[in-house]
């Protein structure tokens, strides 16, 4: 067991929401979703130096999820 290094931890995020300020039409229009989930991806994937975790759809309470209005 002392030859089992754990890595340090890491900030986990989730998958992000953005929505239309506008009422009439809250779907995230201008794809920033999918823009910046994939931006979190690449990072995550960086391996063993990558600064955070990116899971996507997690249920878990620790996990981060950027969230705004699209004005």
């Amino acid at each position: 067991m002392a030859k089992i290094i754990l890595s340090n931890e890491k900030p986990l995020f989730a998958a992000c929401n953005f929505q239309n300020a506008d009422e009439n039409n809250p779907a995230d229009n201008l794809g920033l979703n999918k823009l910046i989930d994939q931006q979190l991806n690449s990072i995550s994937s960086r391996g063993i130096d990558a600064p955070i975790v990116y899971a996507g759809i997690t249920s878990s309470a620790e996990a981060y999820t950027l969230i705004g209005g699209i004005t």
